[in-house]
């Protein structure tokens, strides 16, 4: 079965999406994206911009493309089966989101190229590591474990209640 969640060029094809397209598309990518995130993790020895933060970035960008249609058509073409589906995905995003926010090693490779940029890095690039630098702060990053597990559980009620 083609899907049309996970072609990566183009426009979305709002038409041709459909509710059995969107969880298997939203499995598949964060799948995808813990392999490469575990493998980009393993690999930095050295990191710098280019080697592990413009991938991380591409990481987010293809979430970022599967997900924004879903959204959008749960917005303005709402039906019972798009609910359920879109429902059913709300907290497998929340936990790889507390998982990403969370991960002390993706953490450090962020602080280490932060530290590391130099002045001639653009302005962008320093606006993109002090923001996600405060979004691991936000994410719960400094927490003790057993906060930082209270903190994953609330993130997913609140997913489920938002379901709702």
């Amino acid at each position: 079965m083609s899907n049309p969640l996970l072609e990566p060029q183009g426009l979305p094809r709002f038409s041709q999406i459909r509710p059995e397209h969107i969880e298997p598309a939203l499995d598949a990518i964060l799948q995808q994206n813990r392999e490469e995130l575990d493998l980009l993790i393993a690999d930095a020895i050295n990191p710098d911009f280019d080697s592990a933060i413009v991938p991380l970035e591409e990481m987010h960008d293809r979430l970022h493309r599967v997900w924004s249609p879903v959204s959008h058509l749960q917005n303005v073409s709402n039906s019972d089966e798009l609910r359920e589906v879109y429902n059913r995905c709300l907290p497998k995003l929340s936990r790889y989101s507390t998982e990403v926010g969370q991960n002390e090693e993706l953490f450090q490779l962020y602080k280490t190229v932060n530290e590391q940029l130099g002045e001639g890095a653009s302005n962008a690039q320093h606006k993109l590591l002090d923001h996600s630098l405060r979004e691991f702060h936000l994410a719960g990053v400094d927490l003790p474990k057993d906060k930082k597990a209270r903190y994953k559980e609330a993130r997913e009620e609140l997913a489920k209640l938002q379901a709702k």
